[in-house]
This record gives structure tokens, C-alpha cells and sequence, in this order.
């Protein structure tokens, strides 16, 4: 098992750092998503990155997630999105 793994993510988040979305907590968003994806064991599936402006802030912190624009206003909504798209259903607390 010790071989370096060179497959390429299936997916890919992009979280808005424009000082709209900075404002709005977008490093909390940032976090959330990549403690998510250490817990569940994705990031080798999850590609996270930073990103400049997607121009649609209004809401909360721009997310993309596989092409797909959200809004997400807080660190709770974000990992409500998360286990929408990669959970597939709401995680229980152990």
C-alpha cells in the first residue's frame, strides 16, 4: 500500500477568497470543507482550492463544486453541502 497515488480527484471545490466572500467567512467555509474531507478519508476524491472572484457573493461565500455554483452562508450550510455531494445523505454524530 505504500505506493504514491497519482490519480487526479474526481471532484473539484472551489471556494471564493474575493474580499466579499472573505468577509463573509469564506476561510471558515475553507476549514469546514477540509476537515470534512479528512474525516471521511476524500482527499484523494476532493480536490480544494482557493479561488479569485465568481461574481456571485451576495448571498454568502461562492462555492463550486464540479462546475456548479452555491452560495453558502455560513460553516454549517457548508457541511450540509458537503454531505449533499459527497456523503450522499445526513451524517449522523457519533
Amino acid at each position: 500500500m505504500g505506493e504514491h497515488d497519482t490519480r487526479t480527484p474526481r471532484h473539484r471545490v472551489e471556494i471564493c477568497m474575493g474580499s466579499s466572500c472573505f468577509l463573509k467567512g469564506s476561510y471558515q467555509v475553507l476549514d469546514a470543507f477540509q476537515e470534512l474531507c479528512r474525516r471521511h478519508a476524500l482527499q484523494e476524491t476532493v480536490a480544494i482550492a482557493g479561488a479569485f472572484c465568481k461574481e456571485h457573493c451576495r448571498d454568502g461565500v461562492s462555492v463550486e463544486i464540479d462546475g456548479q455554483l452555491f452560495s453558502v452562508p455560513d460553516a454549517e450550510a457548508a457541511h450540509a453541502l458537503f454531505t449533499a455531494h459527497f456523503l450522499r445523505g445526513p451524517e449522523t454524530s457519533s
